[in-house]
């Protein structure tokens, strides 16, 4: 499995190219994917997705995304527990060379 954030935010499963059509959750998945392999607070996360617009209730409205995310990529055959929670945040459980972004930083850093 493969994750592209450079261009329009995509998933390669089983060679087939796959995306989220909310824009919701393509932005946690994104800021997860860029953090791959580290946890994110929840903090960080409500702040990122939401800056000074707070919704009524942060923590619940980011639980909320998170289960709607799970439930995206469960459906377009991406397993749920990519998204996992973690001590104070969630983690994108991924190697960080699945994400395109990373390879791309790793191979400017080794030229």
């Amino acid at each position: 499995m493969q994750f592209r954030l450079l261009g329009p935010l995509q998933m390669v499963v089983d060679g087939e190219t796959r995306s989220l059509s909310s824009p919701g959750e393509k932005a946690v998945l994104a800021l997860l994917l860029l953090a791959a392999g580290r946890v994110l607070t929840r903090e960080t996360l409500v702040d990122a997705l939401w800056g000074d617009d707070l919704p009524a209730n942060p923590a619940n409205a980011l639980q909320g995304r998170i289960s709607r995310l799970r439930h995206a990529l469960e459906g377009i055959g991406v397993p749920g527990t990519l998204v996992a929670a973690q001590g104070p945040g969630y983690i994108a459980a991924v190697d960080r060379d699945q994400v395109d972004a990373h390879r791309f930083a790793g191979l400017v850093q080794q030229a």
